[in-house]
């Protein structure tokens, strides 16, 4: 219903637009906008970053459409539809961080990571590259919990899908922090989990940068050669590599582990 004349409405309908603004959502909205203002002082090298690194490859992968494909395949194209969905996403996990809704980033997080879980299966097995929308009879399932350690055998535990589909289930492990909270307070107190934490804050954002470079250095290794002499090449991130490998284990594995994925494509 968009009418906003009054004269048209249903009467149950009349009378809830005739109420004022919601003031609980208006707090919200004061909240994420005091928020965002912590985050850029706490944060602002990680939130520079962030955004330089997402504009330079949402421009490598509009590049892709301008470009002559000389020695393109067919699964490529499937692998870029993949690829061209990850920004949004990325983005998407950037304003859920400057918000505060941490929990919903990291899940956020885990789609853009799941992405490039298919888009690696599609490199290393094009034969099947539509496994990875529906499973057929007769091809192998795509299957991304241990993708990296069954698949591709270059871990022995995938260091980010575990924990990346904690808040995907029924927000398991913000309600188990609360109960622990309840238990050394004395008493649980209920609320809607609007609250700045400089932990999480932290936290969410380590992810959401690992994913980011992850997304870079998979795009450079398989689709930089076909942007080559253009405007559009993903140049080398030193800026987020840098920061990835200050970040505490498991994030600062992570140029080696991206460069043992690219080795078994031939793109090391």
């Amino acid at each position: 219903m968009t009418t906003s004349s009054n004269n048209e409405m249903p009467e149950a309908i009349a009378e809830a637009m005739s109420q004022p603004p919601s003031e609980v959502c208006f707090n919200i909205i004061a909240f994420r906008n005091a928020h965002q203002a912590k985050a850029l002082d706490h944060l602002p090298v990680y939130i520079k970053v962030f955004e330089d690194t997402f504009e330079s490859l949402a421009k490598a992968i509009d590049g892709l459409n301008l470009v002559k494909k000389e020695n393109w395949k067919e699964h490529n194209t499937l692998q870029v539809v993949f690829l061209s969905k990850v920004p949004k996403t990325l983005f998407s996990a950037f304003q859920q961080i400057m918000n505060g809704d941490y929990s919903e980033a990291l899940a956020t997080c885990r789609i853009a990571y799941e992405t490039l879980l298919r888009v690696c299966f599609i490199e290393l097995s094009p034969a099947h590259q539509f496994s990875t929308i529906e499973a057929a009879k007769g091809s192998p399932d795509f299957n991304p919990t241990n993708f990296l350690r069954d698949n591709l055998k270059v871990v022995d535990k995938d260091p980010f899908y575990e924990f990346l589909s904690l808040p995907v289930h029924s927000h398991k492990y913000s309600v188990l922090k609360d109960m622990v909270k309840g238990q050394q307070n004395g008493g649980l107190l209920f609320d809607l989990g609007f609250e700045y934490n400089e932990k999480d804050l932290q936290y969410s954002f380590n992810y959401l940068m690992a994913i980011t470079y992850l997304v870079v250095r998979l795009f450079q290794g398989l689709f930089n050669s076909f942007l080559d002499g253009s405007n559009f090449a993903l140049k080398k991130s030193d800026a987020i590599e840098t920061l990835i490998t200050d970040m505490p284990h498991d994030f600062n594995t992570l140029p080696k582990l991206i460069g043992k994925i690219l080795q078994k494509f031939g793109k090391g």
